[in-house]
């Protein structure tokens, strides 16, 4: 059977709170093409699939060796257990 999971699409609040960045930071890699966004059909309405949180986390990880986050940790915690 394919796997046919809901991503689930965080807005930039869910993210800030997540990943302990603040608002800036987190629109900042947006419009740097860091973090992929999908358009909702609300204008102006910004969603960001949970695995490009991921991702990009996970590049901080290997060029720093370090991360604090703690919604990184969880998703690794969460990911181990399946």
């Amino acid at each position: 059977m394919l796997n046919t999971a809901i991503p689930r699409l965080l807005t930039v609040k869910q993210i800030t709170e997540l990943t302990g960045w603040s608002k800036a930071t987190a629109y900042r890699y947006i419009d740097a093409g860091r973090l992929r966004v999908i358009q909702t059909e609300k204008r102006g309405v910004l969603r960001v699939d949970e695995t490009e949180v991921l991702r990009l986390l996970n590049r901080f990880t290997q060029r720093r060796g370090v991360l604090k986050s703690k919604y990184y940790l969880n998703a690794r915690e969460k990911q181990a257990a399946k």
